[in-house]
């Protein structure tokens, strides 16, 4: 986590990474969120982009489920949404989504997502299992 850390305070507007334990990852990532004081949405096919809020202390703070937005549960639709954007708007990370990068209209929104991102300071990280990064994205990460 500490790479993709270095990779998200400097500024990378699209990060892929590739790993099978979806679960530690996102804890990991609530984590680093928390240190940072950064907010952080969590995309998910199933049920759409939902903020996660931290309440407690310093010491024991406890990451919770917020508001969860069903309507931006088409993926284009979410990144439409992204496209819009605003600085501070913190981590988006989005699970289930790399079997969209074979859609030309995906790919093409999300390298609007990144080149927004790049203005404002946000990040979003794909989550994958398998590498399905296509070559045209692949500069923009």
């Amino acid at each position: 986590m500490s790479e993709i850390g270095l990779h998200i305070l400097s500024g990378h507007p699209l990060l892929y990474v590739l790993s099978n334990e979806e679960e530690r990852f996102v804890g990991m990532l609530q984590r680093f969120c928390m240190r940072q004081k950064t907010p952080l949405k969590i995309y998910r096919l199933s049920e759409g982009l939902r903020e996660v809020s931290f309440s407690g202390d310093a010491l024991w703070q406890v990451a919770r489920h917020g508001k969860l937005k069903e309507e931006l549960r088409d993926p284009i639709a979410m990144l439409e949404q992204l496209k819009k954007s605003t600085p501070a708007e913190g981590i988006f990370l989005l699970l289930d989504f790399h079997p969209m990068l074979r859609d030309a209209l995906a790919k093409r929104l999300l390298k609007d997502v990144g080149q927004r991102f790049k203005q404002c300071r946000n990040t979003a990280i794909i989550l994958a299992p398998v590498l399905n990064l296509p070559v045209d994205l692949a500069s923009d990460r």
